[in-house]
């Protein structure tokens, strides 16, 4: 569900009808390929005739096209090129993607970068390889933070207080039977990954993948982003790949990291 949030009294710079055209968009999350005006407006929270003159709008204006099959709407490309905007416009993509290049070469396993957005990471940078198996990975698939090695990688430098408003306002259930739920728990991985600068997370968000991820530091020191490195395994395996990986995903992200002016 997306429904908005509207203006507030006192907030004379908020513009309720942009507000509302882009809870339109929002409303074409994942699994919602096309929708028509009535499911529109149920999933925005908005008027159907207001949803219809919006919908029209996004259309006329091309963010929007019209299934002539289903009679119905879908995101069209523009949003896509948005998208391509964003990335050559963050200084970050421009710095990282190079050196996540040379690390994907080096380590032979998919190679990702990851921000945080609210309570989840959203992926910026995907580079994959051979056992790619993972059908939804796209740029700009969003996970949960609490349960993924980037999500945390980044929480494990934050302030706590921050940590812990994000961790209670997740929706932290059990997405494979190993997700760990409890905050303490959370916590306690957390800290361990602020003491190897690095965090491995396995089996916690896919079955029988495991993930190595570390922070990406801007001028103050604050975490901007994450490289996360992913693979299959199996139990026997997970010293291995630790002891493998994990040098060569630090060295990247302090390369980043120096190249965005953190101090090391």
């Amino acid at each position: 569900m997306v429904k908005g949030t509207m203006m507030e009294k006192g907030q004379s710079l908020f513009v309720n009808s942009l507000a509302k055209g882009l809870q339109v968009l929002d409303a074409f999350e994942v699994g919602h390929r096309e929708l028509g005006i009535t499911e529109i407006a149920e999933l925005s929270g908005i008027e159907k005739s207001a949803t219809s003159r919006l919908v029209q709008t996004l259309c006329k204006l091309g963010y929007l096209d019209r299934v002539t099959r289903s009679r119905k709407y879908t995101l069209s490309a523009k949003i896509l090129s948005n998208a391509y905007s964003y990335l050559k416009a963050n200084p970050i993509i421009e710095v990282a993607m190079p050196r996540l290049v040379g690390l994907g070469d080096e380590v032979s396993h998919s190679v990702t970068l990851c921000m945080l957005t609210g309570v989840d990471i959203i992926y910026a940078i995907r580079l994959e390889r051979h056992e790619f198996y993972h059908l939804t990975g796209y740029i700009g698939e969003r996970q949960p933070a609490y349960c993924t090695s980037g999500g945390r990688a980044i929480l494990s430098r934050l302030p706590e207080e921050t940590v812990l408003n994000i961790l209670e306002r997740s929706d932290r259930r059990k997405i494979t039977p190993t997700t760990k739920t409890d905050i303490n728990e959370i916590l306690e991985e957390l800290k361990s990954t602020r003491e190897k600068s690095y965090c491995l997370q396995a089996g916690e968000f896919i079955r029988n993948e495991i993930n190595l991820a570390a922070p990406i530091l801007d001028t103050n020191n604050t975490p901007v982003a994450a490289v996360v490195i992913s693979q299959l395994y199996r139990n026997e395996e997970r010293g291995k790949i630790e002891k493998e990986l994990a040098p060569p995903l630090l060295q990247t992200v302090k390369e980043i990291s120096s190249a965005l002016g953190a101090r090391y």
